[in-house]
Parts: structure tokens; C-alpha cells; sequence
């Protein structure tokens, strides 16, 4: 039997984070930008900020989560948030090294001074896990004041309000849930509101 040898070629690439606005009292989300070609093995493992702080991924803090896509969410973002200065850490599964984002990225916290209609941020609206995983369904928008969540599931014609249960969390803009079936393969449909007006986006799960 021959045995030939396996050439393991590294790319060079950068990981990267930029400044993103935020209205004041609204979520804020700061993307970490890892180039396509090698994003199925360089995950994001931690955020941190210029202060030292570091957010893990399993962190259970209500004012910082990091999002399945490696995005940091930063709930009711204020003055004191845009002073920070923050960046992504990922690690490299084929030598086991972290590798930082450049430059840092900054928060730009505006103050409201007029009625703002929410705007929900567009990104993936369909979204695959594995049967058991902990699902992860997003929705940040932005608006003055500052929007109230509805989250729905798609039935045919009829939209079912959500709300938590043992197996999911409803958390504003957030919908969690643990050990996804089959049965919960479905479109869900979140609205942001406020007394300017509303936004809506449906989002399909596929479970498998």
C-alpha cells in the first residue's frame, strides 16, 4: 500500500472588525469579519474590549452575547459603550493559534432627536442546525423610541404569538432554543414596533 504525503498550504488572511452607529437604548451588533476561505475553520471564540474585559461565548451576561455567526450583540447600547474600543478572537483549528482581529472596532453611539420608524438589520433569513443543537434566531433593529419585540411562529396563514417555555426563551430580540427537533422547522416572524411604526422579517429554520 502507498502512502503519500498530505501538503498542508497556509493561507495568509486577516480577521477584521469596523465601526458600526448605534441610536442610543437600541442593540448594537459588531461583526467579525473572517474571509470566506477559511471561515469552516476559524470560528470565533471571545470579544474583548481595550479595557480588558473579555466576553466568552458562553457567557451568560445580560448586556453582551456573542451571536452563532461570531457577531457580538450589545444590548441597550449607551454613551459609555461608544468609549470602548472592541475586537474579535478567533482560533485557527489547524495549528490551535488565536488570532486576533485589526483594527479594533468602535461603537458610535448617536443621541435620538426625532420619532425614528424601527429598522430591523438584514442578514441570513434562513438559518440550518443539527437535531439537538441550541438554536439561535436573531432580529436587531434600530428605531426612537426604542422598539418592542414580537416574535410569531408560521402556521399556513396564521401567525402564533411565542413565548417562553421549558424548551424556549423569548428574550426581546432574541429567540433561543434547546435541542432542536424536526417540529420546530418552520418560518418565524419577528416585528419591531414603536409609536413611529413597525418592521417586520421573516426568518426560516430548518432543522435536520
Amino acid at each position: 500500500m502507498c502512502i503519500f504525503p498530505v501538503l498542508v498550504i497556509r493561507v495568509k488572511y486577516e480577521i477584521r472588525t469596523y465601526d458600526d452607529f448605534v441610536v442610543k437604548g437600541n442593540t448594537a451588533v459588531l461583526k467579525c469579519y473572517v474571509p470566506s476561505s477559511v471561515q469552516d475553520f476559524v470560528p470565533v471564540i471571545s470579544w474583548e474590549t481595550d479595557e480588558g474585559f473579555t466576553i466568552q461565548r458562553s457567557s451568560s451576561d445580560s448586556k453582551y452575547k456573542i451571536a452563532a455567526d461570531g457577531s457580538l450583540i450589545i444590548e441597550k447600547a449607551d454613551l459609555s459603550d461608544g468609549k470602548k474600543k472592541y475586537r474579535c478572537i478567533c482560533k485557527d483549528e489547524m495549528d490551535n493559534e488565536s488570532v486576533t482581529s485589526i483594527p479594533w472596532g468602535q461603537l458610535i453611539v448617536t443621541e435620538p432627536t426625532t420619532l425614528q420608524v424601527p429598522r430591523i438589520r438584514s442578514g441570513s433569513r434562513e438559518h440550518h442546525y443539527k437535531i439537538g443543537a441550541a438554536v439561535e434566531l436573531y432580529c436587531i433593529a434600530q428605531g426612537y423610541p426604542v422598539p418592542n419585540y414580537m416574535w410569531f411562529k408560521q402556521e399556513g396563514t396564521r401567525l402564533l404569538p411565542l413565548s417562553s417555555n421549558r424548551r424556549l426563551q423569548v428574550l426581546r430580540s432574541t429567540i433561543l432554543i434547546h435541542k432542536a427537533s424536526k417540529i420546530d422547522t418552520a418560518t418565524y416572524v419577528c416585528v419591531a414596533n414603536n409609536s413611529a411604526g413597525e418592521d417586520r422579517i421573516h426568518l426560516q429554520l430548518v432543522i435536520s
